[in-house]
């Protein structure tokens, strides 16, 4: 199940867009599958849906 693989990427921490962040939380529900994030120095938490923003799921190292 896609959920349970993108729960396997949880706490990693790589550079998307400039920034340096770590994935905090995955989940999926009606709406798609999404990530959550933080950046690094910043505290507020980021949501990303997978199927809508293809980079992010293509720059989290394997």
């Amino acid at each position: 199940m896609i959920e349970d693989k993108m729960k396997e990427d949880i706490g990693k921490i790589f550079i998307w867009q400039g920034n340096k962040i770590e994935i905090i939380n995955a989940f999926t529900c009606y709406e798609g599958d999404f990530y959550e994030y933080k950046i690094f120095g910043d505290d507020k938490v980021y949501r990303v849906n997978i199927f809508k923003d293809m980079s992010f799921a293509m720059s989290i190292p394997k």
